[in-house]
């Protein structure tokens, strides 16, 4: 993932001058466990999963387990109140029920 960051600041150095912002710290490595070291630390989050076994299982909520913990449930275990939750959806055109799955399995958090 490193080389990623690299790659950016060659060839696109006009997206990449975030990374020289005193305020932004880049930390790479596997989200959910840096999440889980960093309990109630986030006001927002933001997510952009790959997603290997289709979109309907793309979003936060429809996630189901994530070495042992399910994505809701990091979720409330790492944000503050009250906090702001954005996530991919996959293709709500073709799959419309990413939506709604994503929309019930989040709105309680």
């Amino acid at each position: 993932m490193q080389r990623v960051v690299e790659l950016s600041k060659k060839y696109l150095p006009q997206m990449a001058v975030g990374f020289d912002n005193p305020k932004v710290k880049v930390h790479i490595q596997d989200g959910m466990e840096f999440m889980l070291q960093n309990k109630k630390a986030f006001d927002v989050v933001i997510t952009d999963s790959s997603d290997p076994i289709g979109t309907q299982h793309m979003s936060v909520s429809c996630l189901s387990q994530v070495k042992g913990h399910t994505v809701k449930k990091t979720l409330h275990l790492v944000m503050r109140r009250p906090s702001i939750v954005a996530s991919t959806q996959g293709d709500h055109y073709c799959n419309p029920k990413v939506v709604t799955c994503s929309y019930k399995g989040t709105r309680k958090l």
